[in-house]
């Protein structure tokens, strides 16, 4: 054997065993990673609700007790479905988590203030500065769109004081019943969420002013009110004065 052959062995070896660590950490520890940062759930498909709350239960180990938090935009095919998944996910918080979820009252105010029409316009900048005005710690976000025969449901929490992503996580899921008939609904008549809740506020307003036929009867009453008022005194004095009572 040629020194120049025995050369390359012993090169050939050195190398091998220079790769023999990386190549059992390759084996050992790699898809253990994996598999770890999807959660197990990389092929995996979920009903929308179950989806729901394996996200937002997800995101809520990632927040600390206490924290208040809002549900600001979940961008979807239509309204409807947006709704479903904001208000589901807000449902499962106040229930399932040590999370505080904040009062939305002031959102369409808020909404209104900034030129905001619908909730799709809410990006993570302006979903931060919402989140400050309603007084949420951290803010949650997300997107449901169709990926092959499935939809893909991503969610992600940030936190409004420097917008660092808290936590996030995507989910496939199927086309059950509920998730079908919410794409199948569409949007809702009214034009934005602000048209919505102004509408509800100005009804309001109206329904709690009085009417000329309320008011009319409410004097009504004060009339008959001082009628018996003073039939009672009369009855009262003459019974004092028959009984002689001082």
């Amino acid at each position: 054997m040629g020194l120049k052959t025995m050369q390359n062995i012993a090169l050939k070896t050195h190398f091998k065993i220079q790769l023999c660590p990386l190549y059992f950490f390759a084996v050992l520890f790699l898809p253990i990673m994996i598999f770890g940062q999807s959660g197990g759930y990389s092929s995996q498909t979920f009903t929308i609700d179950e989806a729901i709350a394996e996200n937002i239960k997800y995101v809520s180990t990632k927040l600390n007790a206490g924290m208040k938090i809002a549900v600001l935009n979940i961008e979807a095919e239509n309204e409807n479905l947006s709704f479903y998944i904001i208000d589901e996910c807000g449902a499962f918080i106040k229930s399932n988590t040590k999370l505080s979820l904040v009062d939305k009252s002031k959102l369409p105010i808020i909404m209104q203030e900034k030129n905001i029409s619908d909730l799709n316009e809410i990006n993570e900048s302006l979903a931060l500065k919402i989140g400050k005005e309603l007084g949420a710690s951290s803010v949650i976000l997300g997107n449901i769109s169709k990926l092959g025969e499935n939809y893909r449901f991503r969610v992600q929490a940030l936190n409004t004081t420097d917008g660092k992503v808290l936590g996030t996580q995507s989910l496939n899921v199927k086309e059950d019943e509920i998730l079908l008939d919410l794409l199948s609904s569409g949007d809702l008549p009214a034009k934005s969420v602000t048209d919505n809740a102004f509408n509800a506020t100005e009804a309001k307003k109206v329904n709690e002013q009085p009417t000329r036929d309320s008011l009319e009867l409410k004097a009504v009453t004060t009339e008959e009110n001082l009628e018996i008022q003073k039939e009672l005194t009369t009855l009262i004095y003459v019974n004092k004065k028959r009984f002689k009572i001082s």
